[in-house]
């Protein structure tokens, strides 16, 4: 596996300092028919209507609850229980019980959440990121973290130095693994760290 490029999306890697990433996750339900697609490895948050949303890089205000780890919903159609890997834009559940969600007259389908915010993820970045970004706050890339593959289910969001008070990221450190790459400015590729060009770091969720 050494040389692989580094995939996009927020992608758990431990929990707080050192403990392995355990995988928990909850349920949260989705507007009936929400016009955005919600890919895995995407930052999602609750909005006013207690719905699930795409969380954006200026999170003032919004409850911000963690990161897209899959959905699932009953098809309309078939009346068949449907597991993906991302919520397509504009999907609706038909309705019955699966995974212990009662999908009702509501019609709304279900995303699985990674929401801890101790969770550590790792991040490509858009840019080089310098030490001096260490425990500073970074912004997210589209600011409305959309965008993703349709057949891997992976959100397509990097992390940007473009951070402010309001900005979605706390840069915790940086990714260290031997099997992931990163570009390098002459169009190859070296290792990981500090200042090289698309620089996977490690983050976490502000808690706003």
């Amino acid at each position: 596996m050494a040389g692989i490029p580094f995939k996009s999306g927020l992608v758990p890697v431990n929990y707080g300092k050192a403990a392995d990433y355990s995988a928990a996750v909850n349920t949260y339900r989705v507007a009936a028919g929400y016009a955005t697609a919600i890919f895995s490895g995407a930052p999602v948050a609750v909005s006013t209507n207690g719905y699930a949303t795409i969380a954006t890089s200026a999170t003032h205000g919004q409850a911000v609850i963690g990161v897209c780890q899959g959905a699932f919903w009953i098809d309309p159609t078939t009346k068949k229980p449907v597991e993906s890997r991302y919520l397509p834009a504009g999907t609706s559940s038909a309705s019955g019980s699966y995974n212990g969600v009662n999908f009702g007259a509501n019609a709304a389908p279900a995303i699985k959440v990674i929401d801890d915010l101790d969770q550590v993820y790792a991040i490509k970045c858009v840019s080089s990121i310098a030490i001096a970004k260490l425990n500073d706050n970074l912004g997210i890339s589209p600011t409305a973290a959309t965008g993703g593959n349709t057949v891997t289910g992976q959100s397509s969001v990097k992390a940007s130095t473009a951070g402010d008070a309001d900005s979605l990221l706390q840069c915790v450190g940086v990714f260290k693994a031997d099997e992931f790459i990163t570009a390098t400015s002459a169009g190859g590729s070296g290792v990981n760290d500090w200042g090289a060009p698309n620089t996977v770091v490690l983050v976490k969720l502000r808690k706003n």
